[in-house]
């Protein structure tokens, strides 16, 4: 059995991003390793991603890796901090993302992906919530895209899902309590 571990908290730099490892581990136990690293990217005043590898000691097991910023980002000052020449279309001012994951898995050749937004549609006008979902293995592929547009106190609700059988588009809108019915 051999195990070696540390922490860092050494930050690496270049091109302007930051790189700070925060863990890292490799061990080997009757014939099986296993490995794990938690690395910190940081884009400077915009974000920071978590990024994830880890191989579970097991025989046969595969890698999985993982990244997710769990925090919001606006799209503006994230494109002119990876090109400070970058000429933005109107359309993306006060565009933000948030809660933004991507997972792979080596073994089952599964990749997920998750992002959550916001899109104002106007200076004082109607406001945009998204999602989106994507799940792959190899042989199927099951896409949900979902969200919610609100104009004044009405909020709408739509979901889309696509996977190798179907595919499906589902709008709803429902009274509540305290807030202006719809007119139609």
């Amino acid at each position: 059995y051999v195990r070696v571990s540390g922490q860092t908290s050494v930050k690496w730099g270049f091109n302007g991003l930051n790189l700070n490892v925060e863990h890292f581990g490799f061990e080997r136990s009757e014939g099986k390793i296993g490995a794990r690293i938690l690395v910190d990217l940081t884009i400077p005043d915009v974000v920071t991603i978590r990024l994830t590898a880890e191989k579970i000691a097991t025989t046969g097991g595969g890698w999985e890796f993982r990244g997710n910023t769990g925090q919001q980002i606006e799209i503006k000052k994230l494109i002119q901090a990876l090109d400070p020449k970058a000429v933005l279309p109107p359309a993306l001012e006060g565009v933000t993302v948030e809660n933004l994951a991507v997972s792979f898995n080596t073994n089952s050749k599964t990749v997920t992906f998750r992002c959550q937004g916001t899109i104002p549609l106007g200076a004082e006008g109607p406001m945009l919530a998204c999602t989106v979902d994507i799940a792959m293995d190899g042989t199927s592929k099951k896409a949900t895209l979902g969200g919610t547009l609100t104009v004044g106190d009405a909020e709408f609700t739509l979901q889309f899902e696509k996977d190798n059988t179907k595919k499906a588009l589902r709008a709803t809108w429902q009274y509540q309590e305290g807030k202006p019915r719809l007119n139609v």
